[in-house]
Parts: structure tokens; C-alpha cells; sequence
């Protein structure tokens, strides 16, 4: 897997519409260079493409010290994370927020057109949340026991909705 290298304060184009610093984590616990994926990367911009709208990056990586004081005061938050291994990212569009996230839900639950590009392109975790999106490339033997198979490989879809279909 493949890394691209985050400064903060960096503004590097990585893609046709995303910059370094757009992916970068601030706070304090999380240090002053990071790495995420560069697939997962690829991956956020297929969404922006889908969609058409753009897109704020909530999180992308979380230093462990960074995750754990999430998890302790968040209940969203699993301790051992995705995002402290530089394979997740939570985001909300900048536009039509609530329509877009419920689309993205649907298109999960149904199994639609935009599930298989993000199956192919590599994505295992799916979160679903009133108001922000979590996908992530989560290593085969990462899935715990709620896991699903499809032709793609492993998945996991979690539902963190206050309110649900």
C-alpha cells in the first residue's frame, strides 16, 4: 500500500480537487507530519466525482494517543480504529449534506452502482451516521466477527443512525 506524506500547513495538490492540507488531521495529539493512503485518496475523489459536490474532510488519520482519547469520550469512536493505521477517512459534503448521506445510505443498503466502484476500488468498511460518511480499506483479517463476503472479498457495514430507515 502506498502513502502520500501530509505537512502541516502544506497545501500540495493530490488530486483534481483535494489538497494535503484538506487531509490533514489537526490537534494536538496527532503530529506534525502524517500518511494516508493514497488509494483512499483516489477514493474520496471518485465520491466527489459521483456526487458532484464538494466534499469537508471531518478525519483522515488519528495518532493511537489521538484515538484513544477519541474513543474515551465519544461513543462513535472504536479504540483500535482504521484511522490510526492510515487506511480510513470521515467526511460530509459541503453541499446538500443530509440528502447526499442519505443517497450514500441507500446506495449501501441496496448494493447500488456507486457500492461496486467503491467495492472494486478497495473499500471494506462502510459506516453509516446521520451526518458524515466513514469508509475505510481495512485489512482482510480486520472485519471481527460482524463481517460480510461478497465477490469483492470481506466487508463490514456499521449503523450509528439516530434515526433509521
Amino acid at each position: 500500500m502506498k502513502f502520500i506524506k501530509l505537512k502541516r500547513g502544506d497545501r500540495q495538490k493530490i488530486t483534481e480537487n483535494f489538497n494535503t492540507s484538506e487531509w490533514f488531521t489537526n490537534h494536538k495529539l496527532n503530529p506534525d507530519t502524517q500518511e494516508v493512503s493514497k488509494s483512499l485518496i483516489e477514493t474520496l475523489q471518485v465520491f466527489r466525482d459521483y456526487f458532484g459536490v464538494p466534499i469537508r474532510i471531518a478525519s483522515a488519520y488519528r495518532s493511537r494517543p489521538y484515538q484513544k482519547f477519541i474513543a474515551k469520550h465519544n461513543i462513535f469512536a472504536a479504540a483500535n480504529s482504521p484511522h490510526s493505521y492510515k487506511i480510513a477517512v470521515d467526511f460530509k459534503f459541503l453541499k446538500d449534506n443530509t440528502a447526499n448521506v442519505q443517497k450514500f445510505h441507500e446506495e449501501v443498503e441496496n448494493k447500488g452502482k456507486l457500492w461496486h466502484i467503491l467495492r472494486k476500488l478497495g473499500i471494506g468498511g462502510f459506516g453509516l451516521y446521520d451526518n458524515f460518511i466513514h469508509i475505510d480499506e481495512r485489512p482482510k483479517n480486520g472485519f471481527g466477527n460482524t463481517s460480510f463476503t461478497d465477490k469483492y472479498g470481506r466487508y463490514r457495514i456499521w449503523d450509528k443512525r439516530q434515526k433509521k430507515k
